[in-house]
Parts: structure tokens; sequence; C-alpha cells
């Protein structure tokens, strides 16, 4: 265990041992008091994590209370110099396995979920709820009901069945089948993210939520139209230029993919700028070839002035509305989702009410509006243990939800100087679909409970691979991310917006994938089995031949 912090943060690798070391923290923290493990809380993400270690920390306990050997009694006895009699140290862990077992129940090893759901059904007359209520963990269940209860408000709400309407002849207009029931139900889980909790807070916030709905809709119409009329009328300026001077196209370098067609293009509403295109602004040189005859030459030079400026001012005041351009248009094309996401939020709290359930999305909202407003003590006192050292593991797949909930009862913890743990790895981000966020282990954490209060530190060597497959890992992982950078950076170089350019870099982003692997590298343990073997394949997209490999 370091000893510098009260936090520490151990980023650990596929095969690094972070469950020993957890196990081990545990055991060790048990070694302090029998009866620590009424202070200790550690989360996993799944049930089947959870029993694994329960197991393993009751196994240990159990071996060593026999006299067995093993890396964790060894570590115990490193930590606690009085227990480096072997007696000693099996009457500490026959009584610490005999007083876990005699109150299995303050025994505190759970998933994020679980520990929400204690917490809120102690909470449950304080916040109004039934005190029976039922936790609904089947979203398709609920996605069925919502669905079924708007097409029963078809009869009734006109404003609906408009909505409805729309989306049928949207997606019969896109060559799709008009019934829209699966893409209803696929809109449905967005209640089961954690940003429709802000939506649903903007929505109860409205005074009138439909006409908020149609001012928003004409307004991003009407900048649609006004930069599409205008570019419109730069095409027809600059083709009205050339046709006033009796300039044939041919004259013009480049025959079919000359910058001229840029004036044709943008009337049909194609406004991106080829390499050609900016090449020719502000450069009479690149309109003709070397080869033209001086009268071609002449009569293109007389018309440069006015037409490079009117291709200018077309180039300048796309670059200006491309952000609002392109959000307009993609906020219209969602805004019919969106009002269907309106009334799938009032449809969702009357089924709350009608069927006393909660989702399990709801309890880390109902867990987040505790934490604001009540002391981390009091917290404690109601679920009945008084916790005071949290180990979290598997920590790249929290949400910033389920963080914003743990960060208070960890501050409490850190500011009494008491033990915590953090394990992660977020090459391993699995969680993306329920709001993982790496981002929290890479850097958040750290800058939320203060550096000066953490310890970080990488578990480098893989106890699970042979030596051969460990190479292969180093050389994979240690040359994609700068690939996977550089590619980031040459796309985003290109946006025009510099605003877009700006914020990226504001965030970090033009060096966040290395910054994310720079700990990738793994060494061999002294015991590391050589050999081993790798296979790749690579598949095509559908419709294609069989995947080739490569051994």
């Amino acid at each position: 265990m370091l000893n510098s912090a009260p936090l520490h943060i151990y980023r650990a690798s596929a095969g690094s041992g972070k469950t020993f070391l957890l196990a081990s923290e545990y055991l060790c923290l048990l070694f302090e008091n029998p009866y620590k493990y009424r202070e200790i809380l550690a989360v996993t993400f799944t049930n089947k994590a959870t029993e694994e270690m329960k197991e393993r920390i009751l196994g240990e306990l159990k071996k060593i209370a026999k006299g067995t050997s093993t890396p964790y009694s060894r570590i115990i006895q490193e930590r606690f110099p009085q227990l480096q009699d072997t007696t000693a140290l099996q009457v500490a862990a026959d009584r610490i396995y005999r007083t876990i077992l005699h109150d299995y129940a303050k025994f505190s090893v759970s998933t994020i979920d679980s520990f929400v759901q204690q917490v809120i059904r102690s909470f449950a007359f304080e916040i109004g709820l039934d005190a029976g209520f039922e936790l609904q963990l089947n979203q398709d269940i609920v996605k069925e009901e919502l669905a079924d209860r708007l097409f029963e408000l078809l009869e009734s709400s006109q404003e609906l069945l408009d909505w409805i309407r729309s989306i049928a002849i949207d997606r019969i207009d896109a060559g799709q089948n008009w019934d829209f029931r699966s893409e209803l139900l696929s809109l449905a889980s967005e209640i089961f993210q954690e940003r429709f909790y802000r939506f649903e807070e903007n929505m109860r916030s409205l005074e009138n939520p439909t006409a908020a709905f149609d001012r928003l809709k004409k307004f991003m119409q009407d900048h649609v139209k006004n930069v599409e009329e205008t570019m419109r009328n730069f095409g027809q300026q600059g083709n009205d230029i050339i046709q006033h001077d009796g300039i044939d196209r041919s004259f013009f370098s480049g025959g079919k993919n000359s910058f001229i067609n840029y004036f044709n293009k943008i009337q049909k509403k194609e406004y991106k700028a080829t390499v050609t295109v900016l090449n020719a602004r502000d450069n009479l040189a690149t309109w003709t070839t070397v080869k033209a005859a001086p009268e071609v030459k002449e009569a293109v030079a007389n018309i440069y002035p006015t037409l490079n400026s009117c291709l200018s001012q077309a180039l300048d005041y796309y670059e200006a509305q491309t952000f609002s351009y392109q959000t307009a248009k993609a906020i219209l094309r969602k805004l019919n989702n969106l009002s269907l996401l309106r009334i799938l939020a009032d449809q969702l709290g009357d089924y709350r009410r009608d069927n006393n359930v909660l989702l399990i999305s709801d309890t880390q909202q109902l867990l987040r509006e505790l934490v604001k407003d009540n002391e981390v003590p009091f917290i404690y006192e109601k679920i009945g243990n008084r916790y005071q050292h949290f180990l979290l593991d598997e920590f790249q797949d929290t949400s910033r939800f389920q963080w914003d909930n743990f960060k208070p009862l960890l501050e409490q913890s850190v500011a009494v100087g008491a033990y915590n743990l953090v394990v992660g790895d977020v090459k391993q981000s699995i969680y993306r679909w329920r709001n993982g966020d790496w981002r929290l282990l890479q850097s958040q954490v750290k800058q939320d409970i203060g550096s000066q209060l953490v310890q970080e530190a990488s578990l480098q060597e893989n106890y699970r691979s042979r030596a051969s497959i460990i190479d292969f890992n180093n050389t994979l992982f240690s040359r994609i991310p700068a690939l996977l950078q550089q590619d980031f950076s040459n796309e985003m170089s290109q946006v025009p917006d510099t605003s877009i350019q700006e914020r990226l870099l504001r965030k970090s982003y033009f060096t966040i994938i290395e910054e994310a692997y720079k700990d990738v590298l793994q060494e061999k343990p002294v015991n590391c089995q050589q050999g081993g073997k790798v296979e790749i394949q690579f598949f095509e997209k559908e419709n294609s031949q069989a995947p080739t490999s490569w051994k």
C-alpha cells in the first residue's frame, strides 16, 4: 500500500492482477481491525464479480486461518510485523473469518446498482416512494408499455397525430417502411440514458413546450433557408458574370473538374469546396493553363476581379455559417423525435405512478438528488453502515452520474485520511452504452478530489499471457494510438470552423488518444512462460467474401 495519499488510483491492464490488488488491500484493512468490514464498501460492476470477490476474501481468510501460506498471507505479514508469527496470523484470520460470517449482512461487496438501490430503499419515505415500489429492470417491458400508451393517445391528441404522420412521411420519402414502431422503440431507449433526465428537467421548465418546439422549428427553418438562398445567389452571380462577358467555360483550366463548376454546385446545395476551388481563390495563375492562347488569358483576366470577389465572398460566407447551418439541419432532422421524446417523458411519469415502479436509471438520479441536498453522514446512518473506505473496481466503466454520487462519499473519507482505492483500465471501457466515461479514471477523479490527495500508479506485469502475446500487444498498442491520433488530428485540421478546433484543443482532443494509452506497455513477470499464438481475422462488410486471416 502506498502511504503518501488517502486515494490511490491504479491503472491496470488485462492480466496485471488488479483483482489480486483489490482483494489484498481489502484483507489488509481487515487485519487492522476485525470489525473493519463494516466500514469498507467494495464495488464491482457485475453480480458475478461481486460473488467472486466475496468468495476470494473469505476463501483466503479460511486458508490463512488453517495455516496455509499464500501470496495474500505474505503481503499481510509484510504489512503487519506483529503477525510474523504464524500462530498469531492464524488466530487473527480465524477471528475475522468468524466475525464476518456471523454478521454477513454488513459484509459490503456489491455492484454500483445494488448499493444505490439499498440507499434509495432506505430513503423511500423521505422521497415520497411507496415502501413496496418495484424496481423494473426489464427495459423492453417499459418501452413496449410506453409505445402502447402513445398509440392510445393518437385518438385524442391531434398534436401527436401530426407528429406521427410527419415521421411516417419522412420514412416513406427516405424509401423506408412507413411503420415506425421499431423506430419508436429505439427512441424509447433514450429514457434509460442519463442525458434523458436533463431533457425531462428542461421540458418541465417550459411553460408551453409545444409552442417552444414550434418556435425552434421555424427559427431553424428560416436560418437554413437564408443560408441556402444566399449561397444560391452567389452561384447565380458567378454564372451571370461568366455569361455577361461571353466567356466560354472551356477557357478555364480543369475541364469538368474546374473550380468554375463550384458556382453550379452551390446552386444545387453542394457547398463543400474542393482543393481546386480553394487554390483558385486569389490566384489568377491557376485559372487558365500555361498553353492557353493570349486572348483566352486576357478574357479570363478581365473578369478575374469581379468573379474572384464573388468566389471569395461565397467561401467566406459558408465558412462562417457552416457550424450554425449544419447544426440547424441536424436539429430539424431530429426535431420530430425530440417532440415524441417529450411526450414519452410525460407518459413515463404516468407509467411510474400507475405501476409503482422505478427504472434502474431512476435510482441513480434519485441518489444524486439525495447526495446533493443532504450531509453525507446522514446517508450513512440511514443505510446502517458508516463507510470509511471505498474500493472501486472496473472504474473505467463508471458514468458521470455514478461518479457524482460517489464523489461526496469519497471526499468525506479522504478528508479524514482514510484509505481508498480506485482500479481500472481505460483501454477496457465497454459500458459506454450505459454512459461509462473512461475520462473519469484518466483525469477527472484526480482533478475533483485534488492532486495532492491522490497517488497514481500502474500495474505493469502481465501474469495471464505468454511472452509472445505480451510482445505482440506491446508492439501493436505502442503504435496504434499514435496512428489514430494522427488520423484524428489530420481530419479535424480540415474543419473550416476554427471555433470547433479551439474547443477540441481546450479539451486536449489532439493528444487524448496517446494520453489514454501512455501506460500500455506491459512487463513480463519472472515466471512468464515462453511462446504463445496470435491470430488476427479481418472481416469484410456484408455481402463480401469470407474473412481473410493472418497468423
